[in-house]
């Protein structure tokens, strides 16, 4: 999915929202080698989140010193996808404006056709959820970075069974999710929704 949008994305144009870009991650190390706590779980989440608290650059606004974590608008973690018909709720009060942006472009594309779900039941779930889950995003949550963080409740059943494999992926959930989420992303970059090579200068 992130590699799709990553291809798609190259190709509009974000320039009305200089201030603030589009970066992707791919996390690496998060299962436990032994047992899952603090110290053994999230490797690559937790290096790449102490690494950026110590980067530090000038803001253009005000000129300051800031750490590479205070320059995140949000990390907007996905987790868990591809499975059908997931039920994804909003599990951070400080991203609700943000979760309610996403439901309302999962609404908008039902409205005009372009999802390929059989049901008119939404993914996106706007009732704040709390549920306390252990992943990727705890070491900039904890840092306070601002979270938007797509997984559904309940967790897939194959879930680190030897049935959670590409058997269980669902296209259609993938592209009506990769859908949803584009127009989400591009609504908050300000994107033109032309592709840069076809406008005019």
């Amino acid at each position: 999915m992130m590699l799709q949008m990553a291809r798609i994305f190259k190709e509009f144009n974000f320039s009305k929202k200089e201030d603030v870009s589009l970066k992707f991650v791919f996390f690496d190390g998060e299962e436990a080698f032994v047992n899952w706590g603090p110290k053994d779980s999230i490797y690559g989440a937790r290096h790449l989140a102490h690494k950026m608290h110590r980067g530090r650059s000038a803001s253009k606004f005000t000129g300051e010193m800031v750490s590479d974590l205070q320059r995140i608008d949000c990390l907007m973690l996905l987790d868990l996808l591809g499975h059908g018909n997931p039920t994804i709720f909003n599990y951070f009060q400080e991203t609700k404006g943000l979760f309610n942006i996403l439901s309302n472009a999962e609404k908008k594309l039902l409205k005009l056709g372009l999802l390929k779900r059989r049901t008119s039941t939404p993914y996106f779930h706007k009732n704040l959820r709390s549920a306390f889950i252990e992943d990727d995003h705890i070491p900039f949550f904890r840092k306070g970075v601002p979270i938007l963080h797509i997984i559904p409740i309940p967790f897939p059943k194959e879930w680190h069974t030897v049935y959670d494999n590409a058997d269980i992926l669902d296209s259609n959930t993938i592209h009506d999710l990769s859908l949803t989420i584009q127009l989400f992303v591009a609504q908050y970059l300000h994107a033109s929704l032309v592709p840069e090579s076809h406008t005019e200068l």
